[in-house]
């Protein structure tokens, strides 16, 4: 029994022991420097206030539990940070700067000497640095730990590499537009940026002729607008199989004048990308296979998407373009582009497709399932499409109004178009000039809404039809209206087969 009572008793003595080990570690990390200061900025402080007395009193304020530490603490200031210490702990909190002459509608700060300043964008909690000069090659190591935009940061900088750029710690920053705009001589690693929250890289490096550097650590997963990132970027020709764009929506622009770029995008998840527009323009030497993630489902303009990317010349059997309505201009000048555009190339909400194939001087492919239904607008739609001649019975014009340089240029096309539909059209200029073989039967024609036919047969060379029955009693202009050759040449055209314009009679 005695022997019983003696292990109870030890049993108790070890549970008291135990429960005061408890506590004395609960007490201890309540006495905890971090602890007991829980919270760490201590918001916006102006420059005067900035000393040891006025920071422990704003640390008090915010943590009342510090009170009975105060007069063991030591405090180490800087521009934007202090670095409170007792015995051997320590223990970092952040303000942010402002100046002394700063109001609630308008506070601006910026760095102890001087060289870096920064506003507060109204409306928001965020703050974005002010634009340097354009003769800064040294920043600050220390990027304030509240700037959220680095809009417009370096617009315009003359320098090839910045001193002290690479120290920056972006990880709070959300906007990068404009951050290199015009900086025609950057050409610097940005290795060290931490993009995982900004939301935004328009125009980030807008005309930056130089830059031609590795973007592999750049994360981009949070990024939603991309329209103009690469725009102007001449030398620019990196791997971008790291970007992660499934949150992006615009691309427009994005690689417009990347006269360099040639990588595959076949990682590109473009699931949600509303805008293509000009998305490859004048990306000279572009020629990558579109497939993989590459999803089109979602797009609704894709004006100049491949305007005067002259080396394209890919399959875009993938391109869902159910949800499409502007295509103006968007082979323009893809002077080798010659692909089928069937299957899943749906142009049932298309609108405009002015200026579509303009200068495609390759292209020459059916256009039977084109649905053009909803086209207004078809001006310079096959303009220096030296190869097109293709049958367009099954267009559906009757909504265009402006059929002006339809076929300007067009050297081989001679197709009927007798099945066109012209009673809205306004604006016939220049519809045939230089069409050097068109000589096809417009008696079908309703041209009682025209107001313009300057140019419309102007050197049509081969032009030879009886269109004496047009009503052109809307027409106003009719300069230039067939070329001095075709006048000389069919003379008897001129007496009995062309119309009848007001101001002749």
């Amino acid at each position: 029994m005695k022997k019983l009572l003696w292990v109870l008793g030890s049993i108790a003595t070890l549970a008291s022991t135990s429960t005061a080990v408890v506590a004395c570690n609960i007490n201890l990390q309540k006495n905890d420097l971090s602890g007991i200061i829980a919270k760490k900025e201590l918001g916006e402080i102006k420059v005067k206030d900035i000393t040891q007395e006025k920071i422990k009193e704003k640390i008090q304020e915010l943590n009342p539990k510090i009170k009975e530490h105060m007069e063991s603490l030591s405090i180490e200031l800087s521009d934007y940070k202090a670095v409170v210490k007792k015995d051997n702990e320590e223990v970092e909190v952040k303000f942010i700067r402002i100046d002394n002459e700063s109001t609630k509608f308008n506070l601006t700060g910026r760095s102890k000497d001087g060289s870096l300043s920064y506003v507060k964008i109204p409306g928001t909690d965020g703050w974005q640095i002010n634009k340097f000069e354009e003769d800064v090659d040294s920043v600050p190591e220390e990027l304030p730990w509240f700037i959220t935009s680095l809009n417009r940061a370096f617009s315009g900088n003359k320098s090839k590499t910045i001193k002290g750029l690479d120290k920056w710690d972006t990880s709070n920053v959300t906007s990068m537009d404009f951050m290199f705009e015009h900086a025609q001589n950057f050409n610097q690693s940005l290795d060290n940026f931490n993009t995982s929250k900004v939301t935004s890289m328009i125009n980030m490096f807008y005309g930056c002729i130089e830059f031609d550097q590795s973007l592999d650590n750049f994360n981009t997963s949070n990024v939603t607008d991309m329209s103009g990132m690469f725009t102007g970027c001449v030398c620019f020709n990196q791997s971008l199989l790291n970007f992660n764009t499934s949150k992006v929506t615009s691309m427009n622009g994005m690689f417009w004048d990347a006269q360099t770029f040639n990588q595959s995008l076949n990682n590109f998840d473009t699931k949600n990308v509303t805008d293509m527009s000009n998305m490859f323009a004048n990306a000279e030497k572009f020629n990558q296979a579109l497939g993989g993630k590459f999803n089109t489902s979602k797009v609704t303009d894709m004006s100049g998407m491949f305007n005067g990317a002259k080396a394209f010349d890919q399959s875009l059997d993938n391109f869902i373009t159910s949800k499409v309505t502007n295509m103006s201009n968007m082979f323009a000048n893809a002077e080798k582009f010659n692909q089928a555009l069937g299957g899943k190339f749906n142009t049932s909400k298309v609108t405009d497709m002015s200026g579509m194939f303009n200068g495609a001087k390759a292209f020459d492919q059916s256009l039977d399932n084109f649905i053009t239904s909803k086209v207004t607008n078809m001006s310079n739609m096959f303009a220096n499409t030296e190869k097109f001649n293709r049958s367009l019975d099954k267009f559906d014009t009757s909504k265009v109004t402006d059929m002006s340089g339809m076929f300007d240029g067009a050297k081989k096309f001679n197709k009927s178009l007798n099945k066109f539909d012209t009673k809205n059209v306004t604006d016939m200029s220049n519809m045939f000039a230089d069409a050097e073989n068109f000589n096809q039967s417009l008696d079908n024609f309703i041209t009682s809404k025209v107001t313009n036919m300057s140019g419309m047969f102007n050197g049509a060379k081969s032009f030879n039809q009886d269109i004496s029955n047009w009503n052109v009693d809307n027409v106003t202009e009719f300069d230039d209206f067939v070329s001095n050759d075709l006048d000389r040449n069919h003379s008897e055209w001129i007496k009995d087969k062309r119309p009848n314009f007001k101001e002749e009679d």
